[in-house]
């Protein structure tokens, strides 16, 4: 493993470079966060490769699955959601697969390890569990934009829960609503997502009363700043 390492954290700017370029061709990076975003996206996917690094001369993913954890908490409260982390895992693994680095996958399992670490055990997670499900009915019938937007929506949603706060998710939606109106995206697609959103919510099983009636105020909440 200690060779692995080696070879990875030789090439960190390289497959950071890497996986920042696939992420940003997402309009919401550039529009939301600036060049400035880019340049900390830029150290803190430095910071990733560097921990998985540690990993894989330790030659177990605990260290990466704590940082995880960790980076979750710190990302979560920065404005960003859930699954832009996993994103950012999964992409790390894409660019460092992508050259060759990890002939035997074994960087690939244990970013796939950080990314099962950043699973709610507690509040938040049947949220989480039955994100995919709530995104797909979000943007059913809507193309891929949508269901990509509603992805994102349905990690914020489950993440004001152990947040205790619903300020991620509304400044989300309002950077959202913000992005459609320049890009002309038709006026009923947010709200119906949200409404849609909320109609899944109330149908989940697994999930408790308080948290349940929690993301929905957060959506009322939320719709009220998309009309």
């Amino acid at each position: 493993m200690k060779d692995l390492a080696a070879r990875i954290r030789a090439a960190r700017l390289e497959v950071t470079r890497d996986a920042l370029e696939a992420m940003y061709r997402d309009p919401y990076w550039l529009d939301r966060f600036g060049e400035r975003g880019r340049a900390f996206a830029l150290e803190d996917g430095l910071h990733h490769v560097d921990y998985l690094c540690n990993a894989l001369w330790l030659d177990g993913p605990e260290t990466l699955e704590s940082y995880a954890r960790w980076l979750q908490t710190v990302l979560t409260r920065r404005g960003m959601c859930t699954w832009h982390a996993d994103e950012n895992f999964a992409r790390l693994a894409d660019a460092i697969r992508a050259r060759n680095l990890d002939e035997g996958e074994k960087a690939s399992r244990y970013l796939t390890a950080a990314r099962e670490a950043l699973r709610y055990r507690g509040a938040g997670a049947g949220l989480q569990a039955a994100g995919p499900r709530l995104a797909a009915r979000a943007a059913e019938g809507m193309g891929p934009d949508r269901l990509r937007e509603a992805t994102a929506l349905a990690s914020f949603l489950a993440d004001v829960v152990p947040l205790s706060s619903t300020a991620s998710l509304l400044a989300h939606v309002a950077w959202l609503r913000a992005h459609h109106a320049r890009t002309g995206v038709v006026d009923e697609a947010l709200p119906k997502m949200l409404g849609r959103l909320a109609a899944g919510v109330r149908e989940l099983s697994g999930v408790s009363d308080e948290e349940r009636a929690f993301a929905l105020a957060a959506l009322a909440s939320a719709a009220k700043a998309a009309p």
